[in-house]
């Protein structure tokens, strides 16, 4: 598979770019939502499929064919059905493709991470600059 982080959502437009590739993408949740079976709350861990609204993560990953990839991944957020939880709300995870708060990829991460610690310094944040 090309882009393994990607198994698990369902691609709905790609737009290509001069310098970009884009890719508009849901999880597989939003087209067939498992009624017995849902995300658990982060933080009581009651599992539920009760959506209360959805809005876009972008995130960027690895570079293909010299162009930046961002992929635009519409995320769920969900009711908790547990009334003695403080979590009112929570949002969908997708760790195989970013985990909470990251704005890249994993290996996208990693590659930024070990420009640093080769290059150090401003050598390091020049090159991962131009690289995006």
């Amino acid at each position: 598979m090309i882009f393994p982080q990607l198994a698990g959502i369902v691609i709905d437009r790609v737009w290509a770019r001069p310098t970009t590739v884009r890719i508009d993408a849901h999880g597989r949740t939003i087209e067939q939502p498992c009624r017995t079976c849902g995300q658990p709350c982060r933080t009581c861990g009651q599992p539920s499929s009760r959506g209360h609204s959805h809005y876009t993560r972008r995130i960027a990953d690895a570079d293909i064919g010299g162009k930046h990839l961002v992929i635009h991944m519409q995320v769920r957020r969900l009711w908790c059905d547990n009334p003695e939880c403080p979590a009112k709300t929570f949002s969908e995870q997708l760790p195989e493709l970013a985990p909470r708060y990251a704005r890249r990829s994993p290996p996208t991460d990693r590659a930024m991470a070990d420009i640093g610690l080769a290059l150090a310094g401003r050598a390091g944040s020049r090159l991962a600059t131009r690289l995006g």
